[in-house]
Formats: structure tokens, sequence, C-alpha cells
């Protein structure tokens, strides 16, 4: 008996892997479809709903509005990077992972398939802590990804002689009205101030995430 009631303690302290999803969300603005995006609206955060593991999509970064400068070459509109991408799972984080496609094996052979795919690397573009799971959805904060210089502005600014500028977070902010969740693709916005050696430089930095597997009416904007 007290061996079958110490089992019984132990059970009982063991703690949900994940907590509940819905009851994490439950006050939080919501924009569903091909991935599910929340807001947190005291701390400002995005939370993404993944529920589509080791399946490639695209992932794109443009700017939904300009600096001010033609010289520049920071135009509305403009789109950056395209990146195959998928969702991995490692412990309690899941990896965004650019996969190598410039190098394929053009073969059914395995070994060399393997080879191929150990030759060339991968990338991991970013990381993200799982802060609630339901099935098989696993819900991830999402801000630092949406808000960050992801389409390197920074950079442009120093290569087109505008100065040396740095993105400021505590003037960088979370744009809930530019994001959406369509059926093909959802889309991160987020508002990013410049500031360094010249005058200080507004902007906004979109982040989109775009089914692969669609057609032409894919939206990559």
């Amino acid at each position: 008996m007290p061996r079958f009631f110490l089992l019984l303690l132990l059970a009982a302290a063991l703690p949900a892997q994940y907590q509940n999803i819905a009851p994490f969300v439950a006050k939080m603005d919501v924009k569903k479809r091909f991935f599910t995006i929340y807001r947190e609206l005291e701390q400002a955060k995005i939370y993404l709903a993944v529920d589509r593991l080791e399946e490639d999509f695209l992932y794109v970064n443009s700017l939904p509005s300009g600096v001010g400068s033609n010289d520049s070459g920071l135009d509305r509109g403009k789109l950056g990077s395209t990146k195959v991408v998928r969702f991995h799972r490692v412990g309690k984080r899941l990896m965004l992972i650019q996969r190598n496609l410039g190098h394929r094996a053009t073969t059914n052979n395995p070994d060399e398939k393997r080879a191929v795919v150990e030759a060339f690397a991968s990338s991991i573009i970013s990381s993200f802590d799982i802060v609630a799971g339901s099935n098989s959805t696993f819900l991830v904060d999402a801000t630092d990804f949406c808000v960050r210089d992801a389409f390197n502005v920074v950079g442009s600014l120093r290569r087109s002689d505008h100065g040396a500028f740095k993105m400021d977070p505590k003037r960088s902010f979370l744009h809930w009205a530019g994001c959406g969740a369509f059926p093909k693709n959802t889309e991160m916005q987020a508002t990013l101030t410049f500031a360094g050696t010249s005058p200080g430089i507004t902007s906004t930095a979109d982040t989109h995430l775009s089914s692969s597997s669609a057609s032409g009416n894919t939206k990559l904007r």
C-alpha cells in the first residue's frame, strides 16, 4: 500500500508538457487561416499557431512603405528575399529551417540523396519557444521574428551612403492592422524605427508566410 500511494503522488506531480492553447489565447485577438495568428494587446506580442511540421512553404519579406529616399533603394512594395522553409521541432522549440535546394540529387538512390544533404547544409533562420500546445498544433511567440530588420534596411542605408543606422527596439512594434491570415498565406507586419548618424527614419517592414504548394494565386506581397 505505501508503494502504491507513492506512485500516485508521483503521477499527480507530473505537469502537462504544454499549456492548452484555448485558455492561453482566450482573451487575444485572432486571425485564422493558413497560419493562425494571435495578438496579446497588453504586451504587444504576436503568437503563431503551427499545425504543420516538416512541410515546405515560402517565407518572404518586403517593405509595404518606403523611407522617403529614392537613392536608398528602399521603395514601397519592394520584395526582399524568398526562401523555402519548414518548421522542425526540437524539444520545446520549433526551428524555422531553410533547406538548401541549390544542390539536389537527381536520383532515386537514398545514399546519394543523403550524401547531397550532408554535403550542403541547410540554414536555421529562427528558433521559437513553444508556449502552448493542443493535439498536433504548437503555439509559439513570434514577436521577435516579426519585429526585426528582416529586410536589412540598415545595410541598404549604409550601402547607399545614408549613414550608419540601427533599429531602435523601443520605438519598433507590431502593426496588427497590417497583419492578415488568408487561405494560402499569412502576413505579419511591424513598424520599425531606425536611428543613427543620419536623421531618424521610420519605416514598416513586412513579413509574409505563404504556401509553396499553391498556384500563381499565391500571395507573396
